[in-house]
């Protein structure tokens, strides 16, 4: 096991690749039904298929990513403008929960987020 404490590069590193492998597993998991016919209870798979699987991965991808950038700026922008939050910890705590729920609201809202399938 790597210490984040003597070898942090590394420990970010193996960090962030554990999260980037997750992310991409829930979006797979979330595009796999649409291959799969619930009349014939077939998977079926040709090029249009595979073409509309990785269309929906790299959306799904990238308006998460866009709207966690988007929020994270606000978010910065807010804590840099409004000093007094600095002071006042239950605040600052507040607000960065109430944005990381924002970002997840807004990806669900346009069924982008990849977490809770549309399927269930």
């Amino acid at each position: 096991m790597v210490s984040e404490s003597e070898y942090p590069k590394i420990y970010s590193i193996l960090f962030g690749e554990g999260l980037v492998n997750d992310a991409v597993s829930v979006i797979i998991y979330q595009s796999i039904p649409k291959i799969f016919d619930s009349k014939t209870r077939r998977f079926e798979f040709d090029i249009h298929v595979f073409g509309n699987l990785v269309y929906q991965f790299l959306s799904i991808t990238l308006v998460s990513i866009m709207v966690g950038f988007m929020v994270g700026l606000t978010h910065c922008q807010l804590l840099k403008r409004l000093r007094y939050l600095s002071h006042k910890p239950l605040m600052e705590i507040s607000l960065t929960i109430f944005c990381g729920l924002l970002t997840y609201s807004i990806c669900e809202k346009f069924h982008q987020s990849g977490i809770i399938g549309k399927y269930s």
